[in-house]
């Protein structure tokens, strides 16, 4: 049977269809993803604004997202109630599926959804670029945003004799906390 050549009309990717399904009214989109998102293009082209800052030295201006956002700060396009990074349908788009891949940013910028911007890469090439860049890494101790304690309470709290209950009161902190960072369960870069 001949098959005919064909770009999806969402993706842009080139496949492949049987003459008769063509006749059928077939072959616009390659797969049943593309085929249930073809808005998705149109939707994705109204909230771009393609004239945005430059974030990193030699590199062409961020497009930016105009839509909905992420709490992270990601842009968000909604297909139904199902939100998807706005990021990464420009990087479909573009380039094609992503499957289990992450799209990243060479450019940091979350609202960005310039293509040229885009990579995809693993869980781990996306945590490498992180720290490559200086955002990775956990934060411990007293850098973490939620932390009530200093690396010199943790000092005081290890050699105290008074009890656990007294020292968790003092610090505004339960029980337990005190219990582990006795025991090193927590707090453990702190000698």
């Amino acid at each position: 049977m001949k098959s005919v050549s064909r770009t999806c009309e969402v993706c842009g990717a080139e496949f492949t269809v049987p003459h008769n399904r063509l006749m059928a009214g077939r072959g616009r989109f390659c797969s049943r993803y593309c085929r249930s998102n073809r808005s998705i293009p149109n939707k994705f082209w109204s909230n771009v604004n393609k004239d945005g800052p430059v974030v990193r030295d030699g590199m062409s201006k961020c497009w930016e997202w105009r839509g909905s956002f992420s709490e992270k700060g990601y842009g968000v396009i909604f297909v139904g109630t199902r939100g998807i990074r706005a990021h990464r349908v420009s990087y479909e788009l573009h380039n094609g599926p992503l499957g289990d891949l992450h799209c990243c940013h060479h450019c940091d910028n979350t609202r960005c959804v310039n293509p040229n911007h885009l990579f995809a890469g693993t869980s781990a090439d996306n945590c490498k670029d992180k720290e490559s860049k200086g955002r990775g890494g956990q934060l411990f101790g007293s850098r973490h945003a939620g932390s009530k304690l200093t690396e010199e309470c943790i000092i005081d709290i290890r050699s105290s004799g008074e009890s656990s209950r007294h020292i968790a009161a003092r610090y505004g902190v339960t029980h337990s906390t005190i219990l582990l960072i006795r025991k090193r369960n927590i707090w453990r870069h702190v000698d």
